[in-house]
């Protein structure tokens, strides 16, 4: 009988209850803090990221801009394949650069042959971008008689770096040289 007796006594029953609710809040407490840990920082990434992409959109823009204006001001060398803003690359050198790679941009704030320009949105002191531009060459089914107009297609690059985050887009470009 004294057994029996040992079994109901439920002396502490609720303590035990309570302590394994609490391990089960506290666990679950847990996994919150950390799920919005990761919701925060995926959302900043997401953030930085369209901050760059629409960015370099922007560039990209001010890069066609660019080509259109050299363009005007000085008409298109078919020798040289670069405007003046590139600073002196040779055309040899430059048509062999893959710019869709970031470690080929060439940018040193000494000068020199660089193969693209730094580019500040926000009228910042310091570039939060790069613009460059390639020549690809004369358009596929366009005559190249002289006497009509010629058709020459460029891609346009831009990058965006800002907030440990960075963005590399790349737009064809054609320009109508008459």
């Amino acid at each position: 009988m004294e057994t029996i007796a040992a079994l109901k006594n439920q002396d502490g029953a609720a303590l035990v209850i309570t302590l394994l609710v609490l391990v089960a809040v506290t666990i679950l407490g847990m996994a919150s803090i950390n799920t919005s840990t990761v919701e925060m920082q995926v959302a900043r990434n997401d953030r930085v990221y369209n901050m760059n992409f629409y960015r370099s959109e922007a560039m990209l823009n001010e890069g066609a801009a660019l080509l259109k204006r050299e363009e005007k001001a000085r008409p298109y060398n078919l020798v040289d394949r670069y405007f003046n803003f590139m600073k002196g690359v040779s055309s040899k050198s430059f048509s062999q650069v893959q710019m869709s790679d970031i470690s080929n941009w060439d940018i040193d704030p000494a000068g020199g042959y660089d193969n693209c320009i730094p580019f500040s949105l926000d009228n910042q002191a310091s570039p939060n971008g790069y613009i460059s531009t390639a020549y690809l060459g004369p358009s596929t089914g366009f005559s190249l008689s002289l006497s009509e107009p010629q058709y020459h297609d460029w891609a346009v690059f831009a990058f965006s770096n800002q907030e440990d985050g960075s963005v590399l887009h790349e737009m064809g470009f054609r320009l109508v040289y008459k």
